[in-house]
């Protein structure tokens, strides 16, 4: 006899796992990106697609420099690119790296309007204002957080992997507050935006002061606002929210 279980609740995944799993939402952060030069193209020598030239045999350097440009759709195309590649770390996951690979041409402008690179860039941080010399610190800055999903992708050797969805990428926004982050939040706009640190601090200490919500509560949901950008600390040690 069928059973019903359309309201079944059951565990998905285990709460102390080290890594995202599929179709979670995490909060990612941007550490650092790097450039790989000469990436195989091409798999007109077997196994070598995806590889670094210089980390090749001697052997298969000479037969890939040697081998006539490969063909698609009756048109050659590069056997080199250029990779750039985004690294992302998590609080929740501290064991875990997200990575975004982008190919260009070899010897590519990565900053160029219509490259790939700056199209990310762009879809990440769409309020950018294009200058005429660029870099891409002018875009990204070191420890931004963006909320992304997860992806699986079916490897050759079989293997399943979790990836970041890279069409996902957002940067973080108030919709992605509890009602309590909110309250905290509004509580810290409404009566300290512009005065410092220590004023804050003081009122908090202070007996009998009126707070959104339990005293302790409120420190750990302030410093949670303030690492993910929605509180900031300007020059002069004032807050800041917008």
């Amino acid at each position: 006899m069928s059973k019903n279980v359309y309201n079944t609740e059951y565990v998905v995944g285990n709460a102390d796992r080290r890594f995202p799993m599929v179709g979670e939402e995490v909060v990612i952060i941007f550490e650092d990106v790097t450039k790989d030069e000469k990436i195989v193209a091409t798999n007109i020598i077997s196994g070598t697609f995806g590889k670094i030239f210089d980390e090749l045999d001697k052997a298969t350097k000479e037969q890939l420099e040697n081998a006539p440009e490969p063909m698609r759709d009756g048109k050659t195309f590069p056997k080199f690119n250029d990779r750039y590649t985004f690294i992302f770390g998590s609080k929740k996951y501290p064991e875990w790296t997200g990575k975004i690979q982008i190919n260009t041409g070899e010897g590519a402008n990565p900053m160029h309007p219509n490259s790939r690179v700056m199209k990310f860039l762009l879809s990440i941080k769409p309020e950018t204002v294009i200058q005429d010399k660029m870099r891409i610190s002018d875009i990204l800055k070191k420890g931004e957080k963006f909320k992304c999903r997860m992806v699986s992708k079916d490897w050759k050797d079989g293997k399943t992997l979790t990836l970041i969805d890279k069409e996902s990428i957002r940067p973080l926004g108030y919709d992605d507050l509890s009602q309590v982050e909110l309250e905290v939040l509004g509580f810290v706009k409404n009566n300290f935006n512009g005065k410092t640190r220590e004023e804050l601090s003081k009122y908090i200490t202070t007996e009998n002061n009126v707070l959104p919500i339990e005293k302790d509560n409120f420190v750990k949901v302030y410093k949670e606002l303030k690492e993910n950008g929605y509180i900031r600390i300007d020059a002069e040690d004032r807050i800041r929210v917008e």
